[in-house]
């Protein structure tokens, strides 16, 4: 493996992950960049030579564990844009644009831009911001959601990787300046462990009508809290399994909208059942319907709703969420 350069940008559940399996890549320098107060944060968990554990159990081989530390945590592009191989925004997308527009100065051609994942539209968005000359100079690479459900046990520390998806759908634009030593999707799947499987031979499009997350959490989260009437919870409902059928009808109303409006446009799609599957596999121990292939799938055990503490023990609804605040402004509407 050649030496490269990672910058990973976020440092939530998704990125604590992705620092831990990219630095133990040979010849891999990451970077994080992130917003100061989160920068301070990470610092201080980190200390002078602390890592982050990353672990997981695989069906087939059993418990895996990574520890790896960044070699920069920043808040300035400046100081780690300039020579990033490979830039990986793995944060809520109603923050990429101004991620992109401070990125963009310092940009060099052939850089790698990965949205993980990207949400509708990404491609035109890092377009408006990097401008015409330099985007077709820039790889581009979205992916359908992240390579995995993850949950931080503790900031900075350890988080717990659950249902490593096996196969994963993206799309790229890979751009002639881009390093030929450097195969910017192999080198990604290498960054993610070697799962899942990388399949990135789509158009661009097709993920801004094909989007997972929008289908998902969105119709999961009415379906449970509905009817709620604002009393406080003694703990976070289970959110996969504990899916309504009538959140199972939802999901399935809007996939079938995104279904014809992708025919319209000439643009094959797949449908959520279709996508799990693929994704997932043998975790999914019933496929006979939607509810099913999402309910009886063992890569989601113990996944909660986003909740918020009431200091009382209690815990609430957290509206500020990104299944909230991401899918539905930049995916479902």
């Amino acid at each position: 493996m050649p030496s490269a350069n990672v910058v990973i940008c976020g440092g939530g559940n998704g990125a604590h992950a992705l620092i831990a399996l990219a630095k133990n890549v040979p010849g891999v320098t990451v970077s994080v960049l992130t917003v100061q107060p989160e920068v301070e944060k990470l610092q201080a968990a980190l200390g002078d030579s602390g890592t982050i554990r990353a672990f997981w159990t695989d069906p087939a081989t059993g418990p895996a564990e990574v520890c790896g530390r960044p070699d920069k945590v920043v808040s300035d592009a400046s100081e780690v844009i300039p020579d990033a191989d490979m830039v990986v925004l793995v944060l809520p997308a109603f923050v990429h644009q101004s991620l992109l527009k401070d990125m963009a100065p310092y940009l060099k051609p052939g850089t790698s831009i990965v949205g993980m994942p990207g949400q509708a539209g990404f491609e035109f968005l890092v377009k408006e911001e990097l401008g015409d000359e330099l985007y077709k100079k820039t790889t581009l690479i979205t992916l359908a959601s992240l390579p995995w459900a993850c949950r931080i046990n503790e900031f900075g520390k350890e988080v717990n990787i659950l249902g490593r998806k096996a196969a994963l759908d993206g799309a790229a634009h890979i751009s002639p300046e881009t390093r030929q030593d450097l195969p910017p999707v192999q080198f990604l799947e290498d960054l993610l462990g070697g799962k899942p499987k990388l399949h990135c031979d789509s158009p661009l499009i097709r993920f801004s009508l094909q989007n997972i997350n929008a289908m998902l959490h969105p119709a999961v989260s009415y379906g449970r809290f509905k009817d709620w009437d604002g009393t406080p919870l003694d703990e976070s409902p289970l959110f996969y399994q504990g899916m309504t059928q009538e959140a199972a009808d939802r999901m399935e109303a809007c996939q079938n909208e995104m279904l014809a409006i992708a025919q319209s446009l000439g643009v094959k799609i797949s449908t959520v059942s279709e996508i799990l599957k693929d994704s997932y596999g043998a975790q999914i121990v019933d496929d006979s319907s939607l509810f099913n292939v999402i309910t009886k799938n063992t890569g989601y055990n113990g996944l909660t709703h986003p909740v918020k503490a009431t200091g009382d023990g209690k815990v609430v609804p957290d509206w500020g969420h990104r299944y909230m605040m991401e899918d539905i402004p930049n995916g479902l509407a």
